[in-house]
């Protein structure tokens, strides 16, 4: 018995294992979140900085820790600085995720719904796609399961598990903020048990979340405990009354503007920032706006050209996008509000609340669903049959009260954090969720089974059928490519060519889909490349996404993307002035990196 255990166990891990490696490097996404992993890696292996900190999150003045930039250092010195290497982390956390699943299950449970747990989470597209996707979040399942390993043990009055607790909070700021609400149900377990640990357990506690929690605490110590407040600021921005702040400025296309001219009246306390300072038409512009009055929770800026020309965000910093594709050469106006919400603060609430129900929504068609595509209403009773399951589990007896509680308190704590907050939800914000809904589908699974002999072959049945389901989709699903290996030859391309014409430097153009102009700039730093801002002294390269937007019969393609070579360079004496400039690449800042 325990030999066809372990031979099921070993089938799960590697079906599990195939979905996670299947064409990995080929459908490798390369863009912004890449070059900024791949950036701050750089940062502390080349320049030798010892880093407190990560990348600047969507939350407005808080960081990601270094925790997981370190834990790529040595995959990348392994592949040779070459990116590829952040893949071999992201396969050993997944298969690790498996195990934890099956380990957590067989403990909380027994062996066979240990089982069942790691199937579904080996087999989900949304696990699988997870597990794939190379970000500090990509250890939020790990985070999740063993949390509720821990928040379990202690309904069961066993503090054994206190240190991996404090552990676990410690590791908190270096995976996402979105895990603290769920802290919640620590106090709320304390109370149903009616116990709490002893002094000594307490102590160490005490001792190893300080410990784990100490990049933080030194971070915060030395920068006037700069996210503690914009955290709080983050609970306090979505209200107040009728009023807006707005001026109008005005941007050159296709000569440098002074960002020192384009910031607003420090009485409205509020700033534009343009990147790059040179646009030119074709390009796709950063508008930066930043409001110092968290009051002001709404930010808008109008434009009287190119696409979008409006655009409206609700936070207390945000970066437009604006493609110039339409525009002309000029002066154009650019219009900034910052504005505070007309409704009162009940309705704020609630209209959150119900946008964070759809994220999750989403959320439960992308776990269990996709790729089906069920009418609206149907998915809608699927996601409520889904949000109910904790309750159909204890019910059903499958989930002791104390399980119950801690599931409701979970999704509950969740669900009113970003109803509460100013932070744009997003998706992957609501992750942590999963773990609730997998346990209590798989405990569920696991009750049917019992049920002799018809449930012994319908669950075996519907596992296959998900299997298959998954797999098809997945070896059948046409890549669009555009990633890693399209990005990495064009790049070369570009390198070979500059080698061939003796170009000391060169400026790239951008003419892109909005947001698709990222995911090269690492690598042009490691062919050693010198950029400097595009202008008519200087070889210019432009490259296309899609590559359908160039109509040049001389462009290369890689994959989806497209690149055109300087038509007209400038005379080697005016290039070799123009490259005296430091190298751009180096020294323009990059959206969400910090020295």
């Amino acid at each position: 018995m325990r030999k066809l255990h372990f031979l099921i166990l070993s089938l799960i891990l590697s079906i599990g294992l195939f979905f996670r490696t299947y064409q990995i490097i080929e459908r490798f996404e390369f863009a912004h979140d890449a070059d900024l992993y791949s950036w701050i890696v750089k940062d502390i292996v080349v320049n030798h900085h010892f880093r407190l900190i990560g990348q600047l999150t969507s939350a407005p003045g808080i960081f990601i820790g270094p925790l997981f930039y370190y834990l790529l250092v040595p995959f990348f010195i392994l592949a040779k600085m070459d990116p590829v290497g952040v893949l071999i982390p992201s396969i050993i956390l997944g298969i690790f995720t498996m195990f934890s699943y099956y380990y957590v299950f067989s403990r909380l449970f027994n062996q066979e719904i240990g089982l069942i747990g790691a199937f579904l989470y080996a087999v989900l597209l949304a696990t699988i796609g997870s597990d794939r996707w190379v970000v500090p979040t990509v250890t939020s399942s790990i985070w999740s399961i063993w949390y509720f390993f821990i928040i379990v043990k202690f309904s069961q009055r066993d503090f054994s598990v206190l240190p991996f607790l404090g552990i676990l909070i410690g590791l908190i700021w270096h995976i996402h903020i979105a895990l603290v609400p769920i802290l919640i149900t620590i106090p709320i377990v304390l109370i149903r048990t009616r116990k709490i640990p002893g002094l000594k357990q307490i102590i160490g506690f005490l001792l190893i979340t300080l410990l784990a929690s100490s990049p933080f605490i030194i971070f915060e110590a030395r920068h006037n405990f700069s996210q503690t407040r914009s955290m709080f600021n983050n609970f306090t921005a979505n209200f107040g009354m009728d009023k807006n702040i707005s001026e109008i400025k005005e941007l050159v296309l296709g000569s440098q503007n002074n960002n020192a001219k384009l910031n607003l009246d420090p009485a409205s306390k509020f700033s534009l920032e343009v990147e790059p300072q040179t646009p030119k038409i074709g390009d796709t512009v950063n508008l930066k706006i930043t409001t110092k009055n968290p009051k002001y929770s709404t930010l808008v800026i109008i434009t009287d050209c190119g696409n979008p020309k409006q655009f409206e965000i609700g936070s207390i910093t945000a970066v437009f996008k604006w493609s110039t594709v339409t525009c002309s050469e000029g002066n154009h106006k650019i219009i900034a509000i910052a504005r505070t919400s007309t409704d009162p603060p009940l309705k704020i609430i609630f209209d959150k609340f119900i946008n964070v129900l759809g994220k999750e929504n989403t959320n439960i068609n992308n776990l269990f669903i996709f790729p089906l595509h069920l009418p609206g209403t149907i998915q809608y009773i699927v996601t409520i049959v889904i949000l109910l399951s904790p309750l159909f589990a204890w019910r059903m007896k499958s989930l002791t009260t104390d399980q119950f509680l801690i599931c409701y308190a979970w999704i509950l704590a969740v669900f009113l954090f970003f109803s509460f907050s100013s932070i744009i939800v997003s998706e992957y914000y609501l992750a942590s969720i999963s773990v609730i809904f997998i346990s209590s589908i798989t405990v569920i699974l696991h009750k049917i089974y019992q049920i002799k002999p018809l449930g012994q072959y319908f669950i075996p049945f519907l596992l296959f059928l998900l299997l298959t389901k998954n797999f098809l989709y997945y070896i059948s699903l046409e890549n669009y490519d555009k990633g890693y290996l399209e990005k990495k030859a064009l790049v070369e391309y570009i390198a070979k060519d500059m080698q061939e014409n003796d170009y000391p430097c060169i400026g790239i153009s951008y003419i892109t889909a909005l947001g698709e102009n990222t995911g090269f700039r690492y690598l042009f730093y490691i062919n050693k490349i010198h950029l400097i801002h595009p202008s008519l002294d200087v070889p210019v390269y432009n490259i296309f996404i899609p590559e359908e937007f160039s109509q040049d019969k001389t462009k290369q393609k890689f994959g989806h993307i497209a690149v055109t070579t300087p038509t007209n360079a400038p005379p080697k004496e005016i290039i070799q002035k123009s490259c005296q400039t430091p190298n751009t690449n180096l020294t323009d800042s990059m959206l969400g990196y910090t020295d």
